[in-house]
């Protein structure tokens, strides 16, 4: 949504009005937008994991050795949150639905123009970290992600084009240069990428206050 319609609207609703002035003192405004979706995502804190704990597996055991030796998952993964930061491209296959989908494929568009994307309008891939640098090497590169919690965050890579870790530790091991993983290897893998995640934190999901035109919103100060 365009950020300045975002704000009309959220002004026009009382209960926004009222929340926005107890913890800020002040009507809705982008910045407090921003404030308060990163204060809520600061409270998403997940229990420990097994990994962490110590109290893998078996299966999982076997997978973390592979995850640092044979798979060498580590050249990329690695940290505290398994990420080295760094953009790049594996080949992931573009997912079909940003272009098929109307809304999904005009989003694209204008955050691309909106990024000075040259030629926005003729691309036709994901430019992936392009967008930030616009070095033709960085064409179709996508940043590491952390694995923290990746049994719960699928779907997975940067479009959501693979369903379940079982079909990413697939991806990468069908490559031309796969990791030469047995049918068992692949499950040990697994069972060490599920040992990443902790318990979820329960959100009890509130119901949003209605949308409320206010009758006189043209002369009204809000």
């Amino acid at each position: 949504m365009d950020g300045r319609l975002l704000l009309e609207r959220l002004k026009q609703v009382p209960e926004y009005v009222q929340l926005f002035d107890a913890a800020l003192g002040s009507e809705p405004s982008f910045g407090g937008t921003l404030k308060a979706i990163a204060a809520f995502q600061k409270s998403l804190v997940t229990g420990d994991s097994p990994f962490d704990l110590g109290t893998l597996s078996e299966s999982a055991r076997r997978g973390q050795l592979l995850f640092e030796g044979k798979a060498a998952c580590v050249s990329c993964h690695v940290g505290d949150d398994f990420s080295d930061g760094l953009a790049h491209n594996t080949g992931v296959s573009d997912n079909p639905a940003l272009f098929e989908d109307p809304l999904r494929h005009a989003t694209y568009r204008a955050f691309i123009k909106n990024m000075g994307v040259p030629g926005y309008m003729q691309v036709r891939q994901d430019v992936g970290h392009f967008t930030v640098t616009k070095d033709y090497d960085d064409m179709g590169a996508f940043v590491t992600p952390g694995l923290r919690q990746v049994a719960d965050t699928g779907p997975y890579m940067h479009n959501g084009v693979l369903a379940t870790l079982e079909d990413v530790v697939t991806f990468y091991n069908a490559r031309g240069d796969g990791l030469g993983l047995s049918p068992s290897e692949v499950g040990d893998l697994i069972s060490f990428l599920e040992s990443l995640s902790g318990t979820m934190p329960h959100v009890d999901i509130p119901t949003p206050p209605p949308y409320q035109v206010i009758p006189n919103w043209r002369e009204a100060i809000n």
